[in-house]
């Protein structure tokens, strides 16, 4: 099975409430790719990446 992504977007914020006014999707980057990522993209910017998608869930209680 092919396990394949690309997303372009941009770099979505919360509106003056406070509130989230889009779909977010948590992605993760590593090493030099995370400081690129630090260093040159903001609020706004548009960005595009691929990758795979990795989906998980947790049932448990917090305590």
């Amino acid at each position: 099975m092919i396990n394949r992504v690309v997303l372009v977007g941009k770099l979505a914020f919360s509106n003056q409430l406070g509130e989230r006014v889009a779909d977010f999707i948590n992605c993760l980057v590593w090493r030099k790719q995370a400081e690129n990522t630090a260093n040159f993209l903001k609020k706004g910017s548009l960005a595009g990446i691929e990758g795979r998608i990795q989906t998980g869930s947790y049932e448990g209680s917090y305590q």
